[in-house]
């Protein structure tokens, strides 16, 4: 089975109309709107190729215009920055949460300290207790009981990978899908349907992964 083809288109403004440039190609479209872009890529596109424009897919990058560019540029860099800074915050919430503990606070008398609720100070603890420990991943042979009833139609092999870090309440199971092909990403408390479906294993693996660490980290 041959994959599908992909092209590049750009776009950009060029005064009332957006310029659609497919450069594979040495072809050109226009567009009156920037919903309409990607739609006359794929008419020059097929037209090029005489092609029906369903049969390929198509990349489109679009040049955002005028002084939106550099305002919107800025925008981005200055949320990476905070991002940073909160993240740098919140590990430092955390470890004074720890602090206190160690010295035999209670969660009540460390909220007073830190003028934080006691529901906040246990949350705080609980995730970096959950950050101490490493998300793991572990191959394993046999089944889930509840895989059965919640997922009737689907066919799983004899082997899963188990997703879990520390004290998570979101762990994962990721499934390999016998009946449709690809993996499943599924809550391992037994959710009524697949969470995700990931072409590959390793997809799959890293799209669970990144949940419990990042639900690890926000104390869920």
């Amino acid at each position: 089975m041959t994959g599908r083809k992909t092209y590049d288109a750009t776009a950009r403004k060029d005064g009332r109309w957006w310029l659609v440039q497919v450069p594979e190609l040495d072809t050109v479209g226009q567009a009156r709107s920037a919903a309409e872009i990607e739609d006359v890529a794929r008419e020059v596109i097929g037209l090029w190729l005489d092609v029906e424009p369903n049969v390929f897919d198509v990349n489109v990058s679009i040049e955002i215009p005028g002084e939106a560019r550099a305002a919107w540029e800025e925008s981005k860099a200055r949320d990476a920055v905070a991002r940073q800074e909160n993240a740098a915050a919140a590990a430092l919430a955390r470890r004074a949460v720890q602090s206190l503990r160690a010295d035999g606070l209670t969660f009540r008398d460390a909220g007073i300290v830190l003028g934080l609720s006691p529901q906040r100070v246990q949350q705080l603890a609980a995730s970096a207790e959950a950050e101490s420990e490493p998300v793991r991943v572990e191959e394993v042979f046999g089944a889930v009981p509840w895989i059965a009833s919640a997922l009737p139609a689907m066919e799983f092999r004899a082997y899963f990978y188990y997703i879990h870090g520390g004290r998570n309440d979101n762990n994962r199971y990721v499934f390999p899908n016998a009946e449709n092909g690809g993996w499943e990403v599924v809550k391992a408390s037994g959710p009524e349907r697949t969470s995700a479906h990931f072409a590959t294993k390793d997809e799959a693996i890293t799209n669970a992964r990144d949940i419990v660490e990042n639900s690890a980290r926000a104390g869920v």
